[in-house]
């Protein structure tokens, strides 16, 4: 759609090219088309058009930026008779997305059971029709049932087989078969017409999985050509006598296949020799290239001479190092760079002039010229720089959230375990996995350390503390998380504290709360758990405590008797003591003379109730004797026995007592029973009430003045 107030040669007035300028001046990356959708209704006034960007800016919103190109290293030009030569970087740059996108998904495995996961192993049993398909489950379980990296890895481990290294896997007689619409030829309409989107995902996946397969049977390919040609080459050069000794390695070398240097008695080299000296004064950011002879000689490399050992990268590289020397030596007073590329220009001062714009037309960043960042006006560059370290620090807290939170390996449902053991069941209804709390991988007990459970020593353990696991877990993705943020931020790196977050001191208290109740019960006491007997009353005497012991006098402390007010206030204490001593502890005597009457009913009743079970026990084992010597069998299996019987006496004989005997012991230890529980037991009180005590009023009634309770000493049990 054409603008009216254009001209008829189709330029824009000159109000409005000003006012465009003036706003990029200030907003370098704003998109045109949003820019003049925004100045229309304005009529292009400049000051309008910017106060209204500031005020989406201060209500949380941002402008339309332009799309930037995507930067690509090394780009070849178009040759002059018309033919692409970016085929190469183009399928280079068509690979490092497809590595980006579908390589790093750790943490987000399909469902083992679903529906996708049959549909890749039939995606990956098409393209490799020999594997076995256990193999293939074998390694989609290792890789998160994902397709890319089980493609790669099966590709991988057929390229590298050989003799030595055999595939990991014994072929298969039969072929699978590739479903029709996964297919080379006709997989670009299947994903046109797929109405499954996460088919259609899995058939791009499959895609770009097969792209690195024909891209790295390719090199192989070229490689093994370049080999055959290079073999081919030294046997026709030795068969016409035009082999020449590399003076770098020494060996002998095709003509064809040799460098020489520009000194008054040329110095011959082989390519490879020449391309690792290049490769090597690159990595020292040097471009100089120099005679590799040991005989001092110091000339260097024509550019024809160049051409045939430096590929496109190399030279390129060379190329930038050179122009940054020669710009370094140049000396200019106003020379200003992009930190993203390259590129060099002459700037004015930075008091004049902030921002660089760079002219690089496969970079085209617009930078600070002082934090070195992407243009941040009109932020500061210390409001920019906690702007970035804002969210910076929320993908350190979501790494440690991460590592916090589990997944169920079946369902991915989120989880975080509070206490018990490390084997843990998904409660989802339907799902019910059973996975480690540590590795996350799907097991049994056989997977811990716990012998008695069919483990071994060394396995992820089965009981820890978990506080201080989720502690060390969280912490190491905390120092990762940072590690990360500040390489691919290093600003960041002069005020790292903007990673960091702080907690009020409630959350701290409320944690620490938190872990002392998350430890086991009575762990703070030290104390078993008590047992209880027959009559449901905790049985046995509480440990008992020790008094804490007596600090050694110091040498700066005088004895007491030479404080004389001291030994009369001491006497008032004990005076006060025994006056109140016996009133105080009467009452708890009684109490606990009370509790030791009612466990001695408690006692009895339970006693009398035992009797009676034992007793109805007694007679209902006793009952079916009398009865099988009263009646005899009956029926046609009741004559058959007594046949039997009649022909051999002595083995019904011998049943009949093995059974009588059985009995006979039964009845006995029924007996020994009985008796043994209509013996009085003596009764046991509560535990925590006064057992043990050492009842003195005096001692009591002192340990209760001093302020801590009176477990009684070790030896009065």
């Amino acid at each position: 759609m054409e603008d009216p107030e254009k001209d008829a040669q189709g330029t824009s007035p000159p109000f409005q090219d000003a006012c465009i300028q003036e706003v990029t001046a200030l907003f370098p990356d704003i998109c045109l088309n949003y820019l003049q959708s925004v100045a229309g209704p304005l009529s292009f006034a400049p000051q309008p058009v910017i106060n209204h960007i500031l005020d989406l800016q201060d209500s949380g919103k941002s402008y339309e930026k332009a799309k930037r190109p995507k930067q690509a290293i090394g780009k070849r030009k178009r040759g002059e008779d018309g033919q692409d030569d970016d085929d190469d970087d183009d399928l280079q740059e068509k690979l490092l997305e497809a590595k980006r996108k579908y390589s790093n998904r750790a943490g987000l495995a399909i469902p083992k059971r679903s529906q996708q996961v049959t549909v890749i192993k039939q995606m990956i049993a098409g393209d490799f029709p020999l594997v076995p398909i256990k193999y293939i489950q074998q390694l989609l379980s290792e890789n998160e049932n994902h397709l890319f990296p089980t493609f790669v890895a099966i590709n991988a481990a057929i390229d590298q087989a050989d003799s030595d290294h055999p595939v990991p896997w014994k072929y298969k007689k039969t072929a699978s078969t590739q479903r029709a619409q996964y297919r080379k030829e006709s997989i670009e309409t299947s994903i046109q017409f797929c109405q499954n989107d996460w088919e259609k995902e899995l058939m791009k996946e499959l895609q770009a999985a097969r792209l690195l397969q024909w891209d790295i049977e390719e090199k192989r390919r070229a490689e093994q050509l370049a080999k055959q040609a290079e073999k081919e080459n030294h046997e026709a050069a030795d068969a016409r006598g035009e082999l020449t000794e590399c003076q770098c390695c020494f060996l002998d070398t095709p003509w064809n296949r040799l460098v020489y240097c520009q000194g008054d008695d040329p110095h011959p080299f082989c390519i490879n020799c020449a391309r690792r000296n290049a490769e090597v004064q690159v990595g020292l950011s040097k471009y100089e290239l120099e005679c590799l002879s040991t005989d001092g000689c110091a000339a260097g490399f024509s550019h024809d001479e160049r051409k045939k050992f430096l590929d496109k990268k190399l030279a390129s590289a060379m190329d930038r190092i050179e122009q940054e020397a020669n710009l370094r030596m140049a000396q200019l007073p106003n020379l200003a760079k992009c930190p993203f590329c390259h590129y060099a220009e002459e700037y004015p001062p930075v008091t004049v002039d902030r921002e660089f714009r760079c002219r690089n037309h496969d970079c085209e960043i617009t930078s600070c010229r002082l934090c070195n960042c992407e243009t941040h006006i009109p932020k500061t560059c210390k409001e920019a720089a906690l702007e970035r370290g804002v969210d910076a620090r929320r993908e350190v807290e979501e790494a440690m959230s991460e590592a916090l939170i589990r997944k169920c390996n079946k369902c991915r449902t989120a989880f975080i375990k509070q206490d018990g053991c490390n084997k843990m069941t998904c409660t989802t209804k339907g799902c019910g996995n059973v996975q480690c709390y540590v590795c996350s991988k799907s097991c049994d007990y056989d997977h811990f350390d716990d012998s008695r459970r069919g483990g071994k020593k060394g396995n992820c353990p089965l009981f820890e503390d978990v506080e201080e696991r989720h502690e060390k877990e969280v912490n190491l993705a905390q120092q990762a998380a940072k590690k990360k943020v500040i390489e691919e931020n290093p600003e960041l790196a002069a005020d790292p504290e903007l990673l960091d977050f702080s907690m009020s001191e409630k959350v701290k208290n409320d944690d620490l709360l938190r872990r002392k109740q998350a430890g086991p019960r009575n762990a703070g006491w030290g104390l078993p758990i008590p047992q209880v007997n027959q009559a449901g009353v905790v049985g046995g005497q509480m440990p008992r405590r020790h008094h804490p012991p007596q600090q050694p006098q110091q040498d700066h402390m005088h004895p007491p008797q030479q404080h004389p007010e001291l030994l009369l206030r001491q006497q008032q204490v004990h005076a006060q003591v025994y006056a109140n001593a016996g009133g105080y502890v009467q009452p708890a005597q009684q109490a606990h003379a009370a509790m030791r009457e009612q466990a001695w009913a408690q006692a009895q009743v339970h006693a009398q109730a035992q009797a009676q079970a034992q007793a109805e026990a007694l007679f209902a084992l006793q009952q079916p004797q009398h009865q099988h010597q009263q009646q005899r069998p009956r029926g046609f299996r009741g004559h058959l026995k007594n046949a039997v019987a009649r022909l051999n006496p002595n083995r019904l004989r011998g049943q009949q007592a093995a059974m009588q005997a059985a009995q006979v012991q039964q009845l006995q230890h029924l007996q020994a029973q009985e008796a043994q529980a209509q013996q009085v037991q003596p009764p046991v009180a509560p535990a925590g009430l006064f057992q043990g005590m050492d009842m003195n009023p005096l001692n009591y009634f002192m340990e209760q003045y001093q302020g801590f309770p009176n477990w009684g000493n070790q030896g009065q049990q």
